[in-house]
């Protein structure tokens, strides 16, 4: 198998990461999407991963009831 180039660069990493601490927000989790896309979660709402599927979502929608 021939390998593949990665769609993210490690310096844009970087650069996502101090722009949000020089910004006043402390990252806690960070998602990397095979097509390149960079993701900095911060506050408690990025403690909990999210659903794995759609119905994961549908079934912790319910746990309420």
């Amino acid at each position: 198998m021939g390998s593949t180039r990665s769609t993210w660069l490690q310096s844009e990493l970087t650069r996502a990461l101090k722009a949000a601490k020089n910004a006043d927000h402390p990252v806690t989790r960070t998602e990397i999407a095979p097509d390149g896309t960079i993701k900095l979660f911060h506050g408690d709402d990025a403690l909990t991963p999210p659903p794995a599927s759609p119905f994961d979502a549908w079934k912790a929608g319910r746990s309420g009831h």
